[in-house]
């Protein structure tokens, strides 16, 4: 398998994150998403890749989120 290039994957993980973050599941489509990308092929380095940066964006925009709620209160 060869592996892509880090302009395939940052498209990825923008196209995952956004399927995740409009999932009333975002983990059960983040995994179906990673799913497909093996199915079509891709380095398994390259899908670990995707998962960490979507899995980290995702904690990220979740603690943004907490943290914009509670300067609310």
């Amino acid at each position: 398998m060869q592996r892509r290039s880090e302009f395939a994957a940052w498209g990825c993980v923008v196209t995952g994150l956004e399927i995740c973050r409009s999932s009333a599941t975002p983990l059960a489509s983040l995994g179906e998403f990673l799913g497909q990308l093996h199915r079509r092929g891709w380095h398994p380095a390259d899908v670990r890749l995707v998962q960490q940066s979507i899995l980290e964006l995702l904690q990220w925009t979740t603690n943004c989120q907490s943290v914009d709620q509670a300067a609310r209160q």
